[in-house]
This record gives structure tokens, C-alpha cells and sequence, in this order.
């Protein structure tokens, strides 16, 4: 047998005996999850694609990639995105206070907040605000807010994950651009990534940033695609290269994320002790304190929605259910790290 036909039958082989042995540990994430089914309420789908092809994909029940459902705080990540296009818009600063724009708080002292503290949980409000509120709009509701709402500690001092400082950078949105969010929404994001079936669902006219989108795992993984190829969704430079890296950089001083970390120990279990952090509206899984932009973020929410992206390995995915969080995030932690383990890629 010549040399060349020998080398090309011994690469076919490899190849072969490679695809079957990651066909085999895929089969194993399918296996995990019908196992778990239940937990799921018999409804889920995962799907994980590498530079926008699908290399995974598994549907239990109804859930297909058009189902859409509320995502919880999977909302943060897209309520995000939409204050970086301001932010490349020249229209606010993430270090901004939040006084500059909304006088009511300063006028009760609370305006020294900044924007990114209120994304990073961070600004000294509670995190869900003891108010009864009509469904009027952020207007009417921040101002409430600024009233009778204080500050539970510093800025800068405690992280409290929840949804007022979320809502409040919601309305600055609004008055810098002169636009509702949800037009803001539908024009800087969901328009120019095709997310044709996303929206905030949770009130029919005061958004909940932190917590009320509806989506698709197919819109959702559209956004998971802008994302991962630097803020360009098909030739459309949706955020700009430089603000998607705020999604990527630990937003937490040292001290504010050990106090974080102690007030949640079930979270290191869960990362199997993987150092857990935190981005703009986003978390950091696996922190690394000495890299300045981390690698792998994600964004799961209390009923069980589960977006994430490696770029160092150029991956990225979303488990799709309608559960409680606490029932399922073991479950979707080790299938997440199983699809990371067997894909070999390299850092880009």
C-alpha cells in the first residue's frame, strides 16, 4: 500500500473513531436529560451550536425552537444588551450616576448610583421593592421609587440580585432616547437580530427588565449569535465589539464577590467549585481573577431557562424549560460541562 492511500485511510479512521466517540458522550447529555425529565416537568430542549452550527441538539416534550416562554432572569442579559447600543450611541455612560438623568432621586438623595452599579446589582437598593404599583409605565413607577424607596446599603458595597435597579436603568433608557423601552428593545435588538417572537411579557406596559422577557430558544440563540461574533448578527454591528467585552469583565470588587459568594454557598456547588462571578448582567463561570476578560458567562433564570456561551471554545447554547430553577440547575450544570469537556476547540 503507498504511503499517501495509507495516511488518508489512517485519517478517515481517526476521524471516524473520533465522530463516533463524540456522538457517544452527546448520546450521554441525551440520556441525562431524559433521565431528569420529570424534574423538567417533561419539557425541555437544549441546543448548542459552534460558529453558528448546530452541534447539539435534543427536544423532550413540547419544547421545540419555537416555544415560547417567560425566561425569568435570562431578561437581564437582553435588558442589558439594550443599554450598551446607548452606550455606542454616545447617549449614557455606564459610570454615570443615575441622578444625572432621573432629578427625582437626587432630589431624596439617592442619586449617586451609577448605571453600571444598578446592572450589576450593586447600586444599594433592595433588590425587589416593597411598592404596589398600576401599570402605568417606568415613569410613574421610578418616581414612586425615588420617594419612597431607600437605599438598603452603600453603592458599591453588597450585591443584591433582583429587578428595581434594573427598572431604573430601564427609564433613564427612556429619557435619554426619548423612546418606551419597549421600542428601544424592538429597535436596537430583537429588529436587527430576527428575535421576531421576543418581548417583555410580564406587564402589559411597565417592563420588567430583570425578569419579564418572553422568548424562543430560536430568538434566544439569534442573540447568543450576536453576541459570540463581537455584537455582528449577519452583517448587522448590532453592539459594538468593545461594549460586548462588559458582558465578559467581572464586574466585582474582590470583597463584594466573597460576600456574595457566602451568602450563597449552594452557588459553588452547583459550578462544581468553579469561582462564579459577575459581568453586566451576566455571570462568570469559572473566574479567573488574573484575566481581564473571562470566557465563559451565562444567565439562567428561576424557571429554568439556562443561555450560555464559551468563547473560548467558540460555543454557545440555551436549555429551554418552564421549572424551578433549584430543581433542574444541577442537572443543566453537568450537561453544559459534558458538551464543554468532549468539544475540543481551541481558544480564539
Amino acid at each position: 500500500m503507498n504511503s499517501f492511500l495509507y495516511r488518508t485511510l489512517f485519517l478517515i479512521l481517526s476521524f471516524c473513531l473520533a465522530y463516533s466517540s463524540i456522538a457517544q458522550d452527546l448520546a450521554s447529555i441525551s440520556q441525562l436529560l431524559e433521565e431528569n425529565k420529570n424534574d423538567f416537568k417533561g419539557h425541555v430542549i437544549m441546543v448548542v451550536k459552534q460558529k453558528d452550527s448546530t452541534f447539539y441538539q435534543h427536544e423532550i416534550g413540547l419544547a421545540k425552537l419555537s416555544t415560547k416562554i417567560p425566561v425569568a432572569s435570562a431578561s437581564k442579559w437582553l435588558s442589558a444588551a439594550v443599554i450598551l447600543t446607548l452606550v455606542d450611541q454616545g447617549l449614557l455612560s455606564l459610570d454615570d450616576s443615575i441622578g444625572k438623568y432621573l432629578p427625582s432621586f437626587s432630589k431624596y438623595g439617592k442619586g449617586h448610583p451609577t448605571i453600571r452599579q444598578c446592572l450589576t446589582h450593586t447600586s444599594g437598593f433592595p433588590a425587589y421593592p416593597s411598592l404596589d404599583h398600576k401599570d402605568d409605565g417606568l415613569g410613574p413607577l421610578i418616581d414612586s421609587m425615588a420617594k419612597y424607596i431607600p437605599l438598603k446599603n452603600k453603592a458599591g458595597e453588597l450585591f443584591n440580585y433582583g429587578a428595581m435597579s434594573y427598572r431604573i436603568v430601564g427609564r433613564i433608557a427612556e429619557v435619554v432616547s426619548g423612546k418606551s423601552w419597549n421600542e428601544l428593545f424592538a429597535t436596537n435588538i430583537t429588529s436587527k437580530c430576527e428575535m421576531i417572537a421576543t418581548v417583555y411579557c410580564h406587564e402589559k406596559i411597565t417592563p420588567e427588565l430583570a425578569g419579564g422577557a418572553c422568548s424562543t430558544p430560536g430568538d434566544y440563540l439569534n442573540f447568543l449569535s450576536m453576541i459570540s461574533n463581537n455584537g455582528l448578527y449577519k452583517g448587522t454591528q448590532v453592539i459594538s465589539a468593545a461594549s460586548i467585552k462588559e458582558f465578559f469583565k467581572n464586574q466585582l470588587s474582590a470583597k463584594v464577590r466573597e460576600d456574595m459568594m457566602k451568602a450563597n454557598p449552594d452557588m459553588k456547588k452547583f459550578a462544581d467549585d468553579k469561582l462564579i462571578s459577575y459581568g453586566l448582567g451576566t455571570w462568570i463561570y469559572d473566574y479567573k481573577p488574573s484575566q481581564e476578560i473571562q470566557t465563559e458567562i451565562f444567565c439562567p433564570g428561576a424557571l429554568g431557562t439556562f443561555p450560555f456561551i464559551d468563547s473560548c471554545k467558540n460555543i454557545y447554547g440555551i436549555i429551554l424549560t418552564h421549572t424551578q430553577i433549584a430543581k433542574v440547575i444541577e442537572t443543566e450544570f453537568k450537561a453544559i460541562s459534558t458538551i464543554k469537556e468532549k468539544y475540543k476547540g481551541t481558544c480564539k
